[in-house]
């Protein structure tokens, strides 16, 4: 059964030396069998002495193995003197402890004497197991021998007095050793890694064994020691259940034959040197297959002749040919034997030998029952230690506009990944021709280092045609993905918005969890707010790897579930008007305005906070942050004029001037500090605690509609003075200022919107004039455009909204798209009293400093704002306006800001016409959208995805089904508990995204992050359900 264990673990050459070694183990058992009696003492001392010259050689000469120096290089062959040891000490010790002419302490001390040398020299090496096997043989000779039960007591009592002695001696891995057992903890390393190993393997032997299934082949090389220590659970793996009760009941055997051999020998020495060796022998096996069961410590004991070892073999075929020349000593004289009653026969030869064999036969019970009750457990313990997980990445999902037109997808390229070792002989040709390379580069390629997940990159950027082709040729071993990177079609007219994608930062770890190296990570603008929804779920290719971690076959697919689609409010064309506009506007070309540095503008729906175009410049083109990363082009965005890298409309904030006149009209209609009907007197400027503040022209006196049509300075002066700081500031607060919108975009700023008891929070002082000059928007005022575009609608609607960019969404492009939840618009407590400034607005149109929207011919309002900024590069004040329309039922807001272009009249008014004028003209249109519940994915064609094609509507099939002759299917075969679908995939694995309106049903869910046993060191993902153990 070693032998044959020896060869089924695949190694040949060890069961040839076995096999030669119980060959001359077998001579010299015939030689000690045929070898009379009275040269027994000779051979005793013989071996005895040898043992100690050969372990002394071994303290100055042996040779280094797992930590210990245990062994004599001679020539070819590795001698261990140790095993030689027990032989000659059994021999010695019978010799003494027969020759009952000697007082029992002189035996008693006689044995100690002999047995310290031995004992002594193999714990040095170090050897404990030895050690403690010559203890046994010392014990089993005193015991055996009739030594009286008070010495035994004293020599027991002796031993636990010098116990924690020999603790303190032990190595630490002997400690370890030790302490995990009595700790009876789940460690993956050390004492409890290794029992874990053995009880896979009992586990996944069954009744016959897998000797000839791949999946046995593979497995043997998760067994530590399964030549020697782990013989026992090598066997019953190979073999099965049935090979290790032959081996157990052979032992059991054997440990009876040498008991009766103990009573039928016609001399003491013979009895109890047959004695001797049925405890040993019993020890021995005990020992191993309990260490092999977990029942017991693991203490590095082969089985004699079933693991491997030489001298074991001989050292134990010699004493078994002594013990047969006993008896045929005794069969031959039979005439000589004395009476049973002057022959002392050893004490309890039977009881100990039947007490050995009910504990072997238990342990035989011990291993059927490891196998009922946790062979499937522990299969599937070794199915996932075999198994590491190579990440395969989904394609991310498409950002739309509101009519389906794709503003950000992945690249229309793929990637071809191999894994070293799978791609062999005709594949490879087949792949260098596909590839249009040479199966020598490719040899070269395939022999370099991985990329930490097994896989190393054979072509990064292929077309989707090749790609597919390359998918469809099913080669094993290679994997087909979307190449990395993010295409955006329009560059930096949407650039802040859609913002840009890259690596996982440590922030997005705590949130995220660990994503596999190379994971696409929305950074900025809907990328990183719609991260969720466009990221989709990474699935995993499974691959079957030996214990040294090197792939042989392909496992389990879990197919990668593609990013959703992310459908926005915008309108691609008048997103690109807007642009278009904008950028006219900051460079000035309009009549007597000027020249900006930075801008933005906003139009939104002002009954829904649909935001419909938001255009900011100067912008970035995101292209440049995707793959290839064009790092001198992004360096260069963070010294550029105009701050490029922000979005303006949410993330700059300047003096809003003149507009925020309509907050604090709306502060009047709230607490009537001045009455909206009463004119007042106004001029050219107001004097107020000793400073005189003018207007931007002298004007008439005026009422609350007129002082906004004309942009009154003065009457604003006098209604801020009028009303106080803290009135402007809670309306202002309730219509946005100072707030964030919740607009969904990241780094969204609240502006600022100060009070004197925040301005002195800040040690600066709120003067009388600070109030003065908050009624026109300066000061302690600053609010971005998206703020200043929504207390316009709530002016004209006397609703509060919250703008936002998304429409509807996805989860997965398997799932119907869903509209996205916002808050719902809430009416204003004071919205019935609103009507004076929506008058003003209108009449700021009809006859006002918004004269200009009067030739669209449509019920319009509007405010011109100019503000002074001294953060204007130029020195110029900030252009602003602002108008909405229909001003009987708003449809639209168009808010425009350039910092630096002078009056708002001149630089902003004609481009925000413009884009009304768009608006109106293709109104229906532009507020058309793709509706909800049509199935997500990209209108303009299939996203490659690294998973595997379905039909629409069904649930995507494993190729991995097909491929019989794979390990899994072996292991679907020999072990019921894996389900018939886990096999390797033959080839890629890439899939297309479905389009509208078809749709993927029945994905598995998301795999987990698991750490594999074996490869403590490698991340990996593991399917759903499988635990790192």
């Amino acid at each position: 059964l070693g032998i044959l264990n020896l060869s089924a673990i695949g190694d040949r050459s060890l069961a040839l030396h076995q096999g030669l070694a119980e060959a001359l183990g077998l001579g010299v058992m015939v030689w000690a069998w045929r070898t009379p009696s009275r040269y027994w003492p000779w051979l005793g001392r013989l071996a005895y002495g040898a043992a100690l010259v050969l372990l002394l050689g071994v303290a100055v000469h042996g040779t280094d193995a797992y930590g210990a120096k245990r062994w004599l290089d001679i020539g070819s062959f590795l001698l261990q003197p140790s095993e030689l040891a027990e032989l000659g000490l059994v021999l010695v010790l019978a010799e003494v402890m027969s020759h009952r002419e000697l007082r029992e302490l002189q035996r008693v001390g006689l044995v100690l004497a002999l047995a310290l040398p031995p004992i002594g020299l193999t714990l040095l090496e170090p050897d404990l197991s030895t050690s403690a096997l010559l203890a046994v043989i010392v014990v089993a000779a005193l015991v055996l021998g009739r030594v009286r039960v008070r010495v035994l007591g004293a020599l027991l009592v002796l031993g636990l007095v010098l116990l924690p002695i020999g603790l303190h001696l032990l190595r630490p891995y002997q400690l370890a050793r030790l302490h995990t057992f009595l700790d009876g903890g789940a460690s993956t390393l050390g004492g409890n890694w290794t029992v874990l190993q053995s009880h896979i393997a009992i586990a996944s032997g069954g009744l016959l064994g897998i000797a000839h299934s791949p999946i046995g082949r593979l497995l043997t090389t998760y067994l530590p020691a399964r030549e020697t220590d782990l013989a026992f659970a090598s066997l019953v793996e190979q073999f099965g259940l049935v090979a290790g009760a032959v081996a157990l009941l052979a032992v059991v055997i054997l440990i009876w034959r040498l008991a009766a051999a103990a009573t039928r020998s016609r001399t003491l020495h013979g009895s109890l040197i047959a004695g001797i060796m049925a405890a040993l022998v019993g020890a021995e096996v005990a020992l191993s297959v309990g260490g092999n069961l977990g029942v017991l410590p693991l203490a590095g004991v082969p089985i004699p002749l079933l693991g491997y070892g030489g001298t074991v073999a001989v050292a134990h075929m010699a004493a078994f040919g002594v013990i047969m020349g006993s008896r045929l000593d005794a069969d031959r004289r039979r005439l000589w034997r004395l009476t049973p009653v002057h022959v002392f026969r050893p004490r309890l030869a039977k009881t100990v030998a039947g007490a050995l064999a009910v504990s072997l036969l238990l342990l035989g019970g011990l291993t059927w029952q490891l196998q009922r009750l946790h062979g499937i457990t522990l299969r599937q313990a070794a199915l996932t230690e075999m198994t590491r997980w190579i990440p395969l990445p989904p394609a991310r999902g498409v950002i739309e506009d509101r009519h389906g037109q794709v503003l950000a997808t992945d690249p229309a390229a793929d990637q071809v990944l191999g894994i070293p070792g799978l791609v062999t002989g005709a594949n490879l040709s087949r792949l260098a021709g596909l590839l249009d390379e040479t199966v020598p580069a490719l040899k070269k390629q395939l022999a370099g280092p991985t990329d930490g997940t097994y896989t190393v990159t054979l072509a990064s950027r292929l077309s989707t045609v090749q790609g597919t082709e390359i998918q469809s040729a099913s080669i094993a071993g290679v994997l087909v993905e979307p190449a990395p990177g993010r295409v955006y079609p329009y560059g930096s007219t949407l650039g802040p918005i859609l913002g840009y994608t890259g690596a996982e930062t440590s922030q997005q770890v705590k949130s995220l969890g660990l994503l596999p190296p190379g994971a696409a990570v929305g950074q900025a603008g809907l990328e990183l707010e719609y991260q969720k929804q466009l990221a989709g779920r990474y699935g995993s290719q499974g691959i079957l790897v030996d214990a040294q971690g090197v792939p042989v076959a392909l496992g389990q697919t879990i197919p990668a579930q593609n990013g959703g689609t992310v459908v926005t409010s915008l309108d691609l064309s008048l997103q690109q008007l807007a642009t278009s506009l904008l950028q006219k506007a900051i460079a000035g070309v309009y009549p007597d305005s000027q020249r900006g540095d930075q801008g933005a503008a906003v139009a939104l729906d002002p009954q829904t906070g649909q935001v419909l175009a938001m255009a900011s410049w100067p912008a970035y083109n995101n292209n440049i942050f995707e793959a290839p990363r064009n790092s001198a082009a992004i360096e260069a965005l963070l010294s550029a004029p105009g701050s490029p890298l922000l979005e303006h409309a949410t993330q700059t904030a300047l003096p809003p001037g003149s507009n925020f006149k309509l907050v604090v009209s709306s502060a009047d209609a709230v607490y009537n500090a001045i009455p909206a009907n009463q004119t007042i007197p106004t001029g050219y400027y107001f004097t107020y605690d000793g400073h005189t503040f003018h207007n931007w022209t002298t004007l008439p006196p005026q009422d609350l509609s007129q002082a906004i049509a004309w942009s009154n300075d003065v009457y604003f002066y006098k209604l801020a003075v009028a009303l106080g700081p803290q009135r402007m500031v809670a309306v202002a607060h309730q219509m946005g200022a100072g707030q964030l919108s919740g607009i969904d975009l990241p780094g969204e700023i609240p502006g600022y919107l100060g009070t004197p008891a925040s301005v002195a929070k800040q040690g600066q002082t709120w003067y009388p004039g600070s109030t003065v000059i908050l009624g026109i928007g300066q000061g302690y005022v600053t609010a971005t455009p998206i703020q200043d575009a929504l207390w316009t609608a709530e002016v004209g609607t006397g609703t509060k909204i919250v703008p936002h960019l998304g429409l509807l969404d996805s989860q997965t492009s398997s799932l119907p798209l869903q509209a996205i939840k916002f808050p719902a618009p809430q009416q204003l407590s004071f919205a019935s009293r609103l009507g004076s400034v929506r008058a003003g607005l209108r009449l700021a149109v009809t006859q006002g400093t918004a004269d200009m929207l009067s030739g669209m011919h449509i019920d319009a309002g509007g405010k011109t704002g100019t503000a002074q900024d001294p953060g204007a590069p130029n020195g110029g004040p900030d252009a602003w306006f602002t108008a909405l329309a229909p001003m009987s039922d708003p449809q639209i807001v168009v808010d425009m800001v350039v910092r630096g272009g002078g009056q708002g009249f001149y630089d902003c008014q004609i481009p925000v016409k413009d884009i009304m004028q768009y608006f109106f003209a293709n109104e229906r249109q532009v507020l058309a959208s793709v509706p909800a519940s049509a199935s997500s994915g990209p209108t303009s064609g299939p996203s490659p995805s690294r998973g595997l094609a379905a039909a629409p509507g069904t649930a995507p099939t494993s190729r991995m089904q097909a491929d019989p002759r794979s390990a899994v299917a072996a292991l679907t075969q020999a072990w019921p508990i894996v389900s018939s679908t886990q096999g390797p995939a033959v080839g890629a694995t890439r899939a297309a995204a479905p389009t509208r309106p078809a749709a993927i049903s029945g994905l598995p869910g998301a795999p987990s992050l698991a750490l594999s046993r074996f490869s403590l060191l490698a991340r990996a993902h593991a399917p759903p359900g499988v635990r790192p153990l």
